[in-house]
């Protein structure tokens, strides 16, 4: 009798070295926003250099599934993503006929549609594929259990630049962190500003926690050195990560923790971030033009949507070219940033620095209840396979939207490691039944 199980090393299913070392990469360089080599090579592609990582091991992936002639299991998820693409596209060619776009600009309005587009169409592929490689449970333990020791390079990084032992600046190793060589007065490891710290502390953090394989110096002294940290520097970002995972474990639990117990958590949670955040005049317009430019750019573009550009949308890409005085809150004036980026020779992208309105103005409302859709999918996903697994992609999912509330890049690795270790739970077993089945003896 003969087996027609294939040898380990030759089963597509099971990630080849190279794939484990890209994932590897991937994970270490995940808080990592901004890295100059990457960035200058692949631009908001190799910004985040993790990006870089992921698509190398999506693309080994995608390749030894192809020579073994295994098709992926159709989730729907495909689709889903097809039509988040469709619909930027149907909106840019409205536009072109509509003529919303400034085509006087330093940038073109085409070029953003195929960067912007690429971009997004790149995010959905690597997330399908590693939604693919994530079936094998060694593989997503592979990815969880290297966590705990990032977080511990990152964090040991930060202490040594707040202990002066590493310096800032141009010609330094952090100097390789930092947007255009920038000088941050604050310590921040390898993360370009301290914000991006606070989303490392928060969502590393909020994870550990609730892993209940580690050791209890990983789950709770090292959060904790995470948070203080981020709080030391003013790392505001980490309110809105630890707020969205904190407001998703309490009601993922809701039939578990009596009410009292929950708005008592909730309401301790929600003074000391409006203390914490007050205490820094984060909403004060006239002292704070970091939050003008943000909470203006927001608002500038739900008015955009409010006008009616948001039932269809404008295109990929295309929110810069709106990006205007007409549609701009009083106080937006006030930052030279925003007055910067509404010159015609602005170099740089607008931001809407929310990920939900950019998706509303570019791809109008079918882009984002398909995004919204995608995101909810993932979250039962994650929700019903249980486990550790399952709260590790539920939360990891749930920190990436509380940055991208502040934040609107089109690819964010964090998203789409969450999003591929959901969406593999959900047909996981599926993939173990049929493997089993390939293992019974034939005659």
């Amino acid at each position: 009798m003969t087996s027609s199980a294939s040898s380990p090393s030759s089963d597509p299913n099971e990630p080849s070295g190279g794939v484990r070392a890209a994932l590897l990469t991937g994970v270490l360089l995940l808080p990592i926003d901004y890295l100059m080599p990457t960035a200058e090579a692949f631009r908001e592609a190799g910004a985040k250099p993790s990006i870089v990582a992921f698509s190398i091991a999506a693309l080994i992936s995608w390749y030894r599934r192809r020579r073994a002639e295994r098709m992926l299991i159709d989730d729907g998820q495909r689709e889903l993503w097809l039509l988040l693409l469709c619909a930027g596209g149907f909106a840019f060619c409205i536009n072109l006929l509509m003529g919303w776009s400034d085509f006087g600009r330093t940038k073109s309005p085409t070029v953003q549609f195929i960067t912007q587009g690429a971009l997004l169409s790149l995010f959905s592929a690597v997330t399908v594929e590693l939604s693919h490689l994530f079936r094998v449970e060694g593989t997503r333990k592979f990815v969880i259990r290297l966590f705990p020791f990032v977080a511990i390079f990152h964090l040991a990084l930060f202490f040594l630049e707040a202990s002066g032992l590493i310096t800032d600046g141009a010609g330094t190793f952090l100097g390789f962190f930092r947007s255009e060589g920038d000088v941050i007065e604050r310590p921040s490891g390898l993360m370009s500003e301290p914000s991006y710290f606070g989303v490392f502390a928060g969502m590393f953090g909020f994870a550990l926690i609730f892993d209940r394989s580690q050791h209890w110096a990983v789950r709770f002294v090292l959060p904790l050195l995470m948070s203080a940290a981020a709080l030391w520097i003013n790392a505001k970002t980490i309110v809105a990560v630890v707020g969205i995972q904190l407001l998703g474990v309490l009601w993922k639990n809701r039939r578990d923790i009596p009410v009292v117990a929950q708005s008592a958590v909730l309401g301790s949670f929600i003074a000391a971030a409006a203390f914490y955040i007050t205490s820094m005049a984060a909403f004060d317009l006239e002292e704070n033009l970091s939050s003008v430019m943000r909470i203006g750019s927001t608002m500038l573009g739900l008015n955009l949507a409010a006008e009616g550009y948001g039932w269809i949308g404008v295109g990929t890409g295309q929110f810069h070219f709106l990006y205007r005085e007409a549609f701009a809150p009083d106080f937006l004036m006030f930052s030279k940033e925003a007055l910067d980026q509404m010159d015609p020779s602005a170099l740089g992208r607008a931001s809407a620095y929310n990920i939900f309105v950019r998706l509303l103005v570019e791809g109008g409302l079918s882009s984002l209840l398909v995004f919204l859709i995608i995101v909810w999918r993932a979250l039962v996903s994650a929700t019903n396979y249980g486990g550790d697994h399952g709260r590790f992609a539920f939360l990891l999912i749930l920190a990436s939207l509380g940055f991208l509330l502040t934040q609107d890049t089109y690819f964010y690795p964090p998203l789409c490691l969450g999003l591929s270790l959901a969406f593999s739970l959900s047909s996981s077993e599926r993939v173990s039944s049929e493997k089993r089945c390939e293992l019974i003896p034939t005659p």
